[in-house]
């Protein structure tokens, strides 16, 4: 069974032809039974905000931990986004004591 929440870090440039990966990706994840997938922006740079709210714009997905700009103007398109991953995955981590029933698996797309 794959864990309740999954995270779908992008790495570098995310452009119009990204949103395609990214949606093929958290449709996996949803089907593999995620309730919840976090879109991870910290390495992250340039980011499309509009090819991004296209594909992230639906419910249980949430983006985090990038840019404040990107974040806000996320936001305004209806996605969810909040500025700490880092902080609710260690903070999750150290409540769920061993971490063996629940990890957080971590995903990412093709382009580096």
């Amino acid at each position: 069974m794959s864990p309740p929440v999954d995270v779908v870090t992008v790495r570098g440039a995310f452009g119009p032809d990204d949103a395609t990966p990214l949606r093929e990706r958290l449709d996996a994840s949803f089907a593999a039974g995620a309730r919840w997938v976090a879109i991870d922006l910290t390495f992250a740079d340039p980011v499309d905000t509009d090819a991004l709210a296209s594909a992230a714009r639906r419910e249980g997905v949430v983006v985090c931990g990038g840019e404040d700009a990107v974040l806000r103007a996320l936001t305004e398109t209806g996605v969810t986004a909040t500025p700490r991953i880092l902080d609710v995955r260690i903070a999750a981590r150290a409540r769920r004591g061993d971490g063996l029933k629940r990890r957080f698996e971590l995903l990412e797309l093709p382009r580096l």
